[in-house]
């Protein structure tokens, strides 16, 4: 069973509290903050006036496809940097390679360390975000965490009714984010962004590489629909 490992702000430099405190005082921002599972929200397009609730159905169908982009262009984005954290960290402790770790972010987006089977002492824990800061994957995670929040509120729209089967379905939010998304499983998933020009010396091994990969939304949705719980009504909503 993996477990968070607690990183004081000794121990991890840009921590501000140990991983206990944080979970006892931190919230997540509000715009990211969903209702209760199953609650319907307080507006109701098919009451509202025809233009009202297809301007309301075309903000919440932009604000799904802006998070949309956001998850694919950050996971591409942060496995652009991958292999050279894996150069990094060869480079500094090659027994981490092999050891069964991964990363994630807190309610507030902060890097956290998963421990797998192994366990990692404070100096391996250290090296590990070290590395992961320096080529801004703390950055890119809290960026993705906060795209999959906001593409599940926007999918349900202000009744908070799942209208597609997707990321929507879940109850993912800030505050749970710990236990659903993995980092490092996410690049071992994820295709390298394709490129689609240049000397076939460039792209076909990129190609091949990418044939047994995933698409960065469906290597996400492989993590949430096998560790969120899927709470959200499935149905049609259909304004005016």
């Amino acid at each position: 069973m993996d477990s968070i490992s607690s990183v004081s702000a000794q121990q991890i430099v840009s921590r501000g509290a140990t991983s206990s405190q944080q979970s006892q005082t931190s919230q997540s921002p509000a715009e990211f903050t969903l209702s209760k599972p199953n609650f319907k929200g307080d507006v109701n397009r098919g009451a509202l006036p025809p233009e009202e609730a297809l301007q309301l159905t075309r903000e919440y169908s932009q604000r799904a496809d802006r998070a949309w982009g956001g998850i694919v262009e950050t996971t591409y984005d942060m496995r652009s940097v991958y292999a050279d954290v894996q150069s990094d960290l060869l480079g500094r402790n090659p027994s981490l390679l092999e050891k069964d770790w991964d990363f994630t972010v807190d309610s507030k987006g902060e890097l956290l360390i998963v421990e797998g089977k192994d366990q990692l002492t404070k100096r391996e824990i250290e090296s590990i975000i070290d590395v992961l800061e320096e080529h801004g994957v703390d950055d890119y995670m809290k960026d993705l965490a906060e795209n999959i929040v906001e593409r599940g509120i926007a999918s349900r729209g202000p009744e908070m009714r799942m209208s597609e089967q997707g990321i929507g379905s879940y109850d993912i939010t800030m505050d749970n984010m710990s236990d659903v998304l993995r980092g490092r499983e996410l690049m071992n998933d994820t295709k390298i962004r394709p490129v689609n020009r240049g000397p076939s010396s460039v792209w076909q091994p990129i190609e091949a590489y990418n044939q047994d990969k995933l698409d960065p939304l469906a290597a996400v949705m492989k993590q949430v629909s096998s560790r969120a719980d899927n709470v959200y009504e499935y149905s049609r909503v259909k304004p005016g």
